[in-house]
């Protein structure tokens, strides 16, 4: 790998998009070299399709059923291995990047060891800004960061068994657990908020995100499985996964359809329990 140039592909995760996805994939298409579009969809939407087939540097992959994050990750991240490439950028359908996002992660790549770097990634939340304009951080989210293919061929694949959540919190305690770096970039931030906001008030109104009920399920799930693998090496995310379960039970009672996310909860533990990964199975 030159010191000086790196070859940056970028890859997107689609499932169900709507029309002003293509907007967002235009505020970063031009910021890489190539871009590989893995369409999980389970609803092909054909106008979003045959806008982005116009652009010269896109690969598009259909792979016309929901495989799950993991493992479309692996198609993006293993293609853009074949045809050379150094860093992938990995983005959610729904994200948009400002201009030079890449071009200013990548200075931040080039100022350091860059073989040490697993993943170098924004800040997402506004309150998270360390004194260091670069930290050493345990996990972050897939969504924004550069992932060095170098260590990827090293540490190895996503795990698909997860299929969603979590996917990003495994790879990067894996990373950390191989002596390789996850680098916040503090003065770059990316604003991301999962969920959609749900408001209860008390004395004020207090906003807090909320995820479909077998959203909740895999959280919950993936949570156990990747806490549990890493309890030893790292026990404090074993605590911060405990502290965001907790918030979760919590805001069951102010969700609807409270008895269905209690099952959700309930079936994620006994499947944990039982070893049962994969996409969820309701018989």
């Amino acid at each position: 790998m030159s010191e000086t140039s790196y070859g940056i592909a970028g890859v997107v995760i689609l499932y169900n998009p709507e029309n002003h996805v293509y907007s967002e994939i235009l505020s970063y298409v031009n910021q890489v070299s190539r871009l590989y579009i893995i369409d999980n969809s389970t609803q092909h939407n054909a106008s979003l399709v045959n806008q982005v087939l116009q652009i010269s540097h896109v690969n598009y992959i259909n792979n016309a059923s929901n495989i799950g994050i993991a493992a479309a990750l692996n198609i993006g991240a293993n293609s853009a291995i074949t045809d050379g490439f150094d860093f992938l950028l990995t983005m959610d359908q729904d994200t948009s990047l400002p201009g030079n996002y890449v071009a200013t992660l990548v200075d931040g790549i080039r100022r350091q060891n860059s073989n040490e770097i697993g993943i170098i990634a924004p800040r997402y939340t506004p309150t998270s800004r360390g004194q260091d304009e670069f930290e050493n951080v345990l996990v972050t989210m897939t969504s924004g960061n550069l992932l060095n293919l170098s260590v990827y061929k090293k540490v190895g694949p996503f795990l698909t068994e997860l299929f969603i959540d979590h996917v990003d919190h495994e790879y990067c305690l894996r990373i950390n657990r191989e002596g390789f770096r996850v680098v916040q970039a503090n003065n770059l931030y990316l604003p991301h908020r999962p969920g959609k906001l749900v408001g209860v008030r008390f004395i004020r109104k207090k906003l807090f995100s909320s995820h479909s009920p077998a959203r909740l399920y895999y959280f919950c799930r993936n949570g156990f499985f990747v806490s549990n693998l890493y309890r030893s090496s790292f026990p404090e995310f074993r605590l911060s996964f405990i502290k965001l379960m907790a918030k979760e039970i919590v805001k069951i009672v102010f969700e609807d359809d409270r008895m269905l996310r209690l099952k959700m909860l309930r079936k994620a533990f006994l499947d944990f329990k039982a070893e049962k990964l994969g996409p969820l199975k309701l018989s």
